[in-house]
Order: C-alpha cells, then sequence, then structure tokens
C-alpha cells in the first residue's frame, strides 16, 4: 500500500499539531491556521523540499519517498573505524558492516516534516518568522541575519531499526553495533538530500542558501535550538518526540535549518560548528555531501 505525501500552504496565526484525517479535512489543536493549496501526493512521486518560491507565508511537507544508499566506508567511519585500516588488516568489521547494511536496509523507514517561512525581521540575534515563531542564538545571527526566508526540517528513519540494534545486543553486539552505524549514516544521508534539494531549488529560484545548522551546535544550545524547531514543525507526523533532555526519540533522527536569500553567504561547513570536528572520522562525507 502507497503511503500519501501531505503538502500544504498555510498562514499561522498560534501553531500547535497540524494534521490531515483520512477524509482530507485539516485540523490543528489550539491554534488558527489559514490553509490554502492541500496537497495529498503518491509516495510514488520523488520528494521534493519546498523553498517558498510557490509564495505564501508558510509552506509545510511531509515526505516519504527516499532512497538512501548506504557503503560500507560509511558504515565504519560511523564506527569511528578508518575504513582503509580494516580493510588493510582484513577485518572481521568489514563482514558485518556489509551484513548489518543488508539487514538494515530493510528497516529504514525514512521520513521528512519540513515547513519554509518567510523572515519577518533580524533583530537582536533573533530571526522572527512571518505567522510567529522563531529562530534565535549567536550561530543564527551570524549565518541567518540576511535571509529572505528560512527551510526547517526534521528528519528520520523511524523506530524498527533502533529496536533491531536493541534486540540484538545480548546475542550478538558486534552485529548491533554495525546495525547502529547503518541508522547513523543513513539518517545523515537524509539530511544531507533534504540539504541538496534545497540548495538546487534556490540555485533555481536564483537565490543562494546558507550551511544547514542543528541545535547543539556551538553557538546554538541544543535545548534552546531544538524548542524553536519543534515549534514549527509537526513532529508528530513523522513520529518524533522531544524529551526533557532535548534529545529526539526515535534517537536516529536530526533537525536543520537552512537561510534562503539573494544575499547570504554559504560560509564554511557545519562541521566547523560542531565540538567534535577536530576528532570525527565522519566529517570528510559530510564535506563531501556539502552538509
Amino acid at each position: 500500500m502507497r503511503r500519501p505525501v501531505i503538502h500544504a500552504t498555510v498562514t499561522v496565526a498560534s501553531y500547535g499539531d497540524l494534521g490531515v484525517s483520512s477524509d482530507g479535512t485539516v485540523y490543528a489543536q489550539a491554534t488558527r491556521v489559514l490553509v490554502r493549496d492541500l496537497r495529498v501526493c503518491d509516495s510514488a512521486q520523488a520528494p521534493v523540499v519546498s523553498t517558498g518560491s510557490e509564495g505564501g507565508d508558510c509552506s509545510l511537507s511531509v515526505l516519504r519517498n527516499w532512497e538512501l544508499s548506504i557503503d560500507v566506508d560509511r558504515v565504519l567511519r560511523a564506527q569511528g573505524a578508518d575504513p582503509e585500516v580494516v580493510r588493510a588488516r582484513q577485518s572481521a568489521a568489514l563482514g558485518i558492516a556489509e551484513q548489518a547494511i543488508s539487514l538494515g536496509l530493510g528497516l529504514l523507514e525514512p521520513v521528512v516534516s519540513s515547513a519554509t517561512f518567510v523572515v519577518a525581521e533580524f533583530r537582536h540575534q533573533q530571526l522572527s518568522l512571518v505567522g510567529g515563531g522563531h529562530l534565535a542564538g549567536p550561530l543564527v545571527a551570524e549565518h541567518f541575519r540576511a535571509a529572505k526566508s528560512v527551510v526547517v526540517a526534521l528528519c528520520t528513519i523511524g523506530p524498527a531499526l533502533e529496536a533491531a540494534v536493541a534486540g540484538c545486543f545480548a546475542e550478538d553486539p558486534a552485529m548491533s553495533v554495525a546495525l547502529d552505524a547503518v541508522g547513523s549514516a543513513a539518517v545523515d544521508l537524509l539530511a544531507t538530500a533534504v540539504c541538496q534539494q534545497v540548495d538546487e531549488q534556490a540555485e533555481a529560484d536564483g537565490l543562494r542558501t546558507t550551511i544547514p545548522l542543528s541545535p547543539g551546535l556551538v553557538g546554538w544550545p541544543l535545548a534552546n535550538g531544538q524548542r524553536q524547531l519543534f515549534a514549527l514543525l509537526d513532529a508528530g507526523s513523522v513520529g518524533v518526540r522531544l524529551t526533557e533532555s532535548s534529545l529526539m526519540m526515535p534517537q536516529k533522527s536530526t533537525s536543520l535549518a537552512i537561510g534562503i536569500g539573494p544575499d547570504v553567504e554559504h560560509a564554511g561547513e557545519a562541521c566547523d560548528y560542531c565540538s567534535m570536528a577536530a576528532t570525527c572520522r565522519y566529517r570528510q562525507d559530510h564535506i563531501a555531501h556539502g552538509a
């Protein structure tokens, strides 16, 4: 059975949980929402992240039709290993990684909730958005001050792989660790695909994009950033929730924001603002894919 992809263009007066019932009725809890251009699309269509060029104050999307290609090197690096060293030593980790990919691909349920907001104003390190909501912090101010719109996104691969990781740990801890690495690689690829779509659409519209920023990077505290993004997105539509400590469940999820406009700069890499940048073996994958 094909699952639908839901698109809606809305003007938001106050934000709550937005959803679509089986008969196509749009509903929202404790909020006032004017809905325009509601579309329920077949998941066989390629997912497209809106950059707001269609007009309107806010464009919401839930996208499910993602194809992720995971290779052994990514899985090994996600475990903190050097693929060249693993091959040189003819380590069993290579075969375990291959088995984990084969098993893990069938457990992935990649889905993205995204929204595009027009910027109302920038003041005092805070980007205020048309329809309510804001993004704020030193890192946001550094990169988004010239943005005319902002794409925010929540990416997840679902809970099935995490359940498998927990289920096999007692009997096969090596496979459990490798499966977990498959999940890390998958959600990273999903976020990269979203960023590439936003970049390509913005370029087609004659606009530029910033680097993607995620809560927890230096200059955008995790708790503050997650609250800001989750206030703008319908996390429930993709099965993600935020814990009291601002961690996402399922854990193989990531949130991000990208600024768009004619005068923004794509300065540096998101990895430059990560506290683990100096020791991360995974960084070369991020840079290679422009994430």
